[in-house]
């Protein structure tokens, strides 16, 4: 008789211990999935880093481009 009241709590704590064995095998899969992240972020910190240097010398090298072209369109002008 006494087994018979348990029966139902066996079987959700059996129901509970596949759940967190799936929880668990859904945590490993997301764990080896992200483990890359480091290496894949690491490129985009390095260009992240470069950035201030980058639109420091952004004026110059855009007045040196609008200079070159002004000499390209000028010598078509005249040629």
């Amino acid at each position: 008789m006494h087994l018979e009241i348990l029966r139902p709590h066996l079987e959700i704590l059996r129901l509970l211990l596949e759940i967190l064995r799936l929880l668990l095998e859904i945590l490993r899969m997301h764990l080896e999935i992200h483990r890359p992240l480091p290496e894949i972020l690491r490129p985009h910190l390095e260009i992240h880093s470069l950035l201030p240097e980058i639109h420091r010398l952004l004026p110059e090298i855009l007045r040196t481009h609008l200079e070159k072209l002004k000499l390209n369109f000028c010598s078509l002008n005249t040629g």
